[in-house]
């Protein structure tokens, strides 16, 4: 009677801990860091203002890594290396700075 239930329990376990590492995304792009301190809607709307910024054509953003509030970052492929940052200034996101990663380091 024992052994069942065990195994029941480790098959329950399994699975929880599996859902939890399942990585979040937004808009298919992963996205890490503080989630928690952002809506969903506000990290589209970040990621819409740092397309919007873009000139030349749409970015294929890497992952997203939300560092607070009113801060999130763009990390271009392959992440995570050089990105750009985008704040939120008086409720709108706006693109801040670009930090650029030689692929060496």
């Amino acid at each position: 009677m024992r052994a069942p239930v065990s195994i029941l329990l480790l098959t329950v376990t399994t699975i929880v801990f599996a859902s939890c590492a399942t990585p979040f995304r937004i808009g298919g792009v992963r996205t890490t860091g503080r989630i928690g301190n952002v809506s969903a809607a506000d990290i589209e709307a970040a990621v819409a203002a740092y397309q919007a910024s873009i000139w030349h054509r749409p970015a294929k953003i890497g992952e997203i890594e939300v560092i607070s509030h009113d801060e999130i970052r763009m990390h271009y492929l392959p992440a995570p290396s050089s990105y750009t940052g985008m704040f939120r200034e008086k409720g709108k996101w706006v693109k801040g700075s670009v930090v650029l990663v030689h692929p060496i380091y």
